[in-house]
């Protein structure tokens, strides 16, 4: 009889610690896919942002571009416009001669 329940306390305990023991491999995995999957979301977080920042500076150069080509059609309307305005003041100055 002490030999039998000698035999079934070491068999709960060898059960007791293959328990343990797969808790603790699980318990790893979890972790370590968790890890993983954190560095992974990181990575394409560092991406998203490469990429954000790259599309907002060619959009910064593209308004940058348009500032200065709308601002170049001002000055040449405003030149069109003084030499037109000129032109009329000299032949008013000649009409009146």
């Amino acid at each position: 009889m002490v030999v039998v329940m000698a035999m079934v306390v070491v068999m709960v305990m060898l059960m007791a610690m293959s328990v343990v023991l797969m808790m603790v491999v699980v318990m790893i995995v979890v972790v370590v896919v968790a890890m993983s999957v954190i560095v992974a979301m990181v990575l394409l977080m560092v991406v998203v942002m490469e990429v954000v920042i790259v599309v907002a500076m060619s959009v910064v150069v593209v308004m940058v571009l348009v500032m200065v080509v709308v601002m170049v059609m001002a000055m040449s309307e405003v030149v069109v416009m003084v030499v037109v305005m000129s032109s009329n003041h000299v032949k008013k100055i000649y009409r009146c001669q």
